[in-house]
């Protein structure tokens, strides 16, 4: 393919972009509470410049303080914010990189988690041992993937040991929608990165306390995920989890399927089955669905839900699956019944840690337990505690 015209000049109005590599906006949360932006904010902007990007676009800055309501992504009504941004310009500018920024008039408070060493350009440098070592990580999801590619990146001989038949972990399941292409691409980079650093990565494999293989680590970074909440709920029994139904959309047999439980993987996984043509309802016993969702996502994914069909039962609690249908009480006392051909179980995810814990307690001065396998988290938090794990091997 020829990418010649990727590096060809364009113009917006008068101004003249030396390229077509356009850096999109995106969160950082690096500015102080006086608007004003972080010099590890400039840093990473001038990174993404001396790469060659032709015009980068940096995140909101809301218009008014009082817009951005707590947000850390700056703010332009104020003249004290000039001198800062007057640097920011100059550190692009210098390599012929045109900036411009997104503005906003909408409210702040975000919480975008961030690629680790975003923004911290020079404090997070990845430095090449002078000491390679034997790292083995457990588990090929996010969190083991990042672990092993900065170890790698650095110099160290890696193994990767993951007990299913592909790499991905839980990114496998939350990547069966449509709308989450991104995750998946994210698998696909993850494993050419893994090839191209050489780790030696071994699937179908399980590694437990007494496995040989960890007797001459130098280091153990364990990242085995989690799994799903099963509550003693009458007739749970004869439910499909929900990683289950991202993964196998098959066994949604029948076209009525409800969702016990409502967080964001069952959201994702009701939305896309509804696209699929079933309908789909989520009892959920909170007053709001995707609860611990970031605002932004929801204010997608909630009409997205309704106009798709999705039937919201929120305050009600699942007193008993059935066969047909699910019972649930509300919060006034009264139960309701909704009719079901097959029921999702999506009630939260629990550590996946009894290995972890047997490894540690035998090697316990070379072993890192990271990702949902130390606290449930998202996706952003294991890759970033992969990321520490990767990068401070001594």
């Amino acid at each position: 393919m020829n990418y010649e015209m990727l590096f060809t000049p364009f113009n917006i109005g008068k101004m003249e972009v030396k390229n077509r590599i356009v850096m999109a906006p995106m969160g950082l949360n690096s500015a102080h509470s006086d608007g004003t932006i972080d010099n590890d904010e400039i840093d990473y902007f001038e990174e993404r410049a001396r790469g060659g990007a032709g015009l980068i676009i940096i995140g909101c800055q809301f218009l008014t303080q009082q817009l951005a309501q707590g947000s850390m992504e700056g703010y332009l009504d104020r003249s004290h914010v000039i001198p800062q941004l007057t640097n920011l310009c100059e550190a692009v500018q210098k390599f012929g990189t045109k900036i411009s920024a997104q503005l906003s008039c909408g409210t702040g408070k975000n919480a975008f988690s961030n690629y680790p060493q975003a923004g911290f350009e020079k404090r997070l440098v990845i430095r090449k041992t002078n000491n390679p070592k034997n790292i083995i990580v457990i588990g090929g999801g996010p969190g083991g993937m990042e672990a092993a590619r900065l170890a790698a990146k650095r110099g160290h001989h890696v193994k990767l040991y993951e007990k299913d038949s592909e790499l991905g972990g839980q990114l496998k399941s939350a990547a069966t929608p449509d709308f989450k292409s991104q995750l998946r691409e994210l698998v696909h980079w993850y494993k050419r990165q893994l090839q191209l650093y050489n780790v030696n990565v071994y699937l179908n494999s399980t590694i437990t306390e007494d496995s040989p293989e960890l007797e001459t680590a130098d280091s153990i970074i364990i990242a085995t995920g989690a799994k799903p909440i099963m509550p003693h709920i009458k007739g749970i029994e004869n439910t499909v989890d929900v990683i289950s139904a991202h993964i196998n959309p098959g066994k949604l047999t029948g076209n009525k399927i409800v969702y016990c439980g409502g967080g964001l993987s069952a959201c994702d996984s009701a939305l896309e089955t509804a696209m699929n043509g079933k309908k789909v309802a989520i009892i959920e016993m909170f007053d709001e669905v995707a609860i611990n969702d970031h605002f932004i996502n929801k204010a997608a994914l909630i009409p997205m839900l309704l106009s798709n069909g999705v039937e919201l039962y929120t305050g009600c609690k699942v007193k008993e699956i059935m066969g047909n249908g699910v019972t649930a009480i509300k919060k006034d006392g009264t139960e309701i019944f909704v009719n079901a051909d097959t029921v999702v179980s999506s009630f939260g995810m629990k550590k996946q840690d009894k290995i972890a814990r047997a490894i540690d307690a035998k090697y316990h001065t070379k072993t890192r337990i990271i990702g949902d396998c130390n606290k449930v988290g998202k996706v952003g938090g294991a890759v970033r505690e992969g990321f520490y794990a990767g990068v401070t091997i001594d």
